[in-house]
This record gives structure tokens, C-alpha cells and sequence, in this order.
């Protein structure tokens, strides 16, 4: 018997697809294991950045990564974005995207945030997990516009998993500086830990899958934000969303 599933209208996707929510099946496949997409700090690259990772037939196991870390200038008036999208689309296939963005910023009045974890499932005893981790440091800031999401669909499938956890960190005031390679290796260790743990838990019932999953994502936030008010000395407000289907 099929499980109870999430049903997409044609709106609903298209709408989710265009926001860079869902991947399109025909998008390439995703990165081989270990192989990080946007590392560095270079301009263009890290006021939006994104990890993408579908598995199909041709590629049953799918990772990508991504991670990349700069200044957010003054003259930045659209939003910086962290997203991680994860898609199963075959029978006992696997997906895991993680993304890890780490923004500074000296002199910006305004500050605007979006961080996006999201898994869709369509196959058959498959899985699918994401991590999107995004840290905005400011020194002074008169407006911030933050928005967290994490989002799980599963869709016509038996025994198929869905899991994402957006953990997002806003921090001002502290010390004028982007936080120290040692922090943001912990950081990034914390958010593929997280990932990993989502894909070894996707064969747990519901019940048991959900509850650990946000134990797992509240622990791993509370590390992450210890580590950052260590690094930064100043007051950080964290934020994190959950979900699971299947």
C-alpha cells in the first residue's frame, strides 16, 4: 500500500521550482563524494550559493556540498541566499545536499537573508536529505530581514524518506571581523554531520525519524552557536526549522 504522501499541484511546483525549492529532474547530475561546488570567497559567488543534489537511475547515489564565505558590502541590495536541494527520483535511490554560507558585513544598514533546505522524494524505498546552514555577522545593522525554511515532500511513493534542517544565524555587535577559519571548520563539520545522520536515520519510522531529527538539528544548532558567540563575542539569535516526511 502506497504511504500517505504530499501531492503537488502543477501551481504548487511550478511555484516551488521557480523559488529554488525543488529541482527539476533533468538537472545534471550532482557532484561525486567529497567534491564541494563554490568554494572560496570569490565576488559573485558567495552572496548566493547553492548545493544540488538528484539522484536517478544513472547516478542512484547523489552528494553535493557546498560552502563559500565573504564580505556582504554596503552597495548589496538583494537578498544573499543559502540553499540546499536534495532529490530522489528512483527506487532505493539516495540524496544528501548540505550548504554552508558564512556572510560579514562592516558597514551594511540593511540586511537581507534567505536560507532554504528542501527534499523531494518520488522513488520507492528512497531517501532524500538536506542542510542549509547561512551566518550573517554585522557590526550594526538598522534593518534585518531574515527567512528560514526547511521544507520535506514525498510523492506517490513506499517507504521513502524526506528530511531537511535550515539552521540559520544572525549575529550583531561583537568584534568588527568575519568569523576565524577555526569556527567555520567546526561550523561545517557540524552541518555534514547533521546530513549524514539524516540519510543513516531515513529507514526509521516517522515518529522515531522526526523526534531525532529535530533533537539532532537543536544540538547541532546549540554547538554551532556556541562556537560562533565564542568566535564573534557577541550575542547570536539562531534560528532553526525541521521537517520530515515519508
Amino acid at each position: 500500500m502506497k504511504n500517505k504522501s504530499k501531492f503537488l499541484s502543477t501551481a504548487t511546483a511550478a511555484a516551488l521550482t521557480a523559488a529554488g525549492l525543488l529541482v527539476v529532474p533533468l538537472a545534471p547530475a550532482s557532484a561525486a563524494p567529497g567534491q564541494s561546488q563554490g568554494q572560496g570567497t570569490a565576488w559573485g559567488k558567495y552572496l548566493n550559493v547553492t548545493s544540488r543534489a538528484v539522484a536517478n537511475p544513472a547516478h542512484r547515489v547523489a552528494l553535493d556540498s557546498a560552502a563559500v564565505w565573504g564580505p556582504l558590502r554596503s552597495s548589496d541590495d538583494s537578498p544573499a541566499s543559502a540553499t540546499a536541494s536534495a532529490q530522489a527520483n528512483c527506487s532505493g535511490c539516495s540524496a544528501q545536499a548540505t550548504t554552508l554560507q558564512v556572510l560579514s558585513s562592516a558597514q551594511a544598514a540593511n540586511i537581507w537573508a534567505n536560507n532554504t533546505a528542501s527534499a523531494y522524494t518520488t522513488g520507492d524505498w528512497a531517501s532524500s536529505a538536506a542542510v542549509s546552514v547561512q551566518v550573517v555577522t554585522a557590526t550594526r545593522s538598522n534593518v534585518i530581514m531574515a527567512n528560514n525554511r526547511a521544507l520535506s515532500v514525498n510523492e506517490g511513493c513506499t517507504g521513502c524518506a524526506s528530511t531537511t534542517a535550515a539552521l540559520q544565524y544572525i549575529i550583531v555587535g561583537g568584534k568588527a571581523e568575519a568569523l576565524s577559519d577555526a569556527a567555520r571548520s567546526i561550523v561545517r563539520q557540524i552541518e555534514q554531520q547533521l546530513g549524514f545522520t539524516f540519510q543513516s536515520d531515513s529507514w526509521r519510522p516517522k515518529s522515531e525519524r522526526s523526534a531525532r531529527a529535530r533533537a539532532s538539528a537543536n544540538d547541532a544548532a546549540e554547538r554551532a552557536r556556541a562556537v560562533i558567540a565564542a568566535d564573534t563575542g557577541a550575542s547570536v539569535e539562531s534560528r532553526v526549522d525541521v521537517d520530515t516526511e515519508d
